[in-house]
């Protein structure tokens, strides 16, 4: 069921955009709404997204997500994002370059919730993808 909610795992509170099911337009909303209980929270939290072969980040979406996460990139601890073909994993590489962030790929939700509650950095972008200091 396509939505946002705060769930608590170990003790840990864990952002969960779900956006199974949700048409390109529909998941603009979902992620709009992620963005607000960022805002509101006003605090660094864990993320993980849920999708499924059928969604579709279109170009809009795409830049969208682009735009707030300047803004609001910040208040991501890790994210762990869950469901990807290869297609779209390569395209979320492509963000993470763009956005010098390292948003990971897992085939389940059980893994996703184990990266995202180890306690390691999400500083771990590959120097080949780091952005050149002039």
């Amino acid at each position: 069921m396509a939505g946002v909610k705060i769930i608590v795992v170990d003790g840990t509170e864990i952002l969960e955009v779900d956006y199974r099911g949700a048409k390109p337009v529909e998941m603009i909303d979902i992620f709009d709404q992620a963005t607000e209980v960022l805002t509101n929270n006003n605090k660094p939290m864990l993320v993980m997204s849920l999708l499924q072969d059928d969604n579709y980040g279109t170009p809009d979406f795409i830049r969208h997500i682009e735009k707030q996460l300047s803004k609001h990139g910040h208040l991501i601890i890790k994210q762990a994002v869950i469901g990807l073909n290869l297609t779209k994993r390569i395209l979320l590489t492509g963000l993470n370059i763009f956005l010098q962030r390292n948003f990971k790929a897992f085939d389940t939700r059980e893994e996703g919730l184990q990266y995202l509650l180890q306690k390691n950095s999400e500083e771990d972008l590959p120097d080949h993808f780091k952005k050149r200091k002039s």
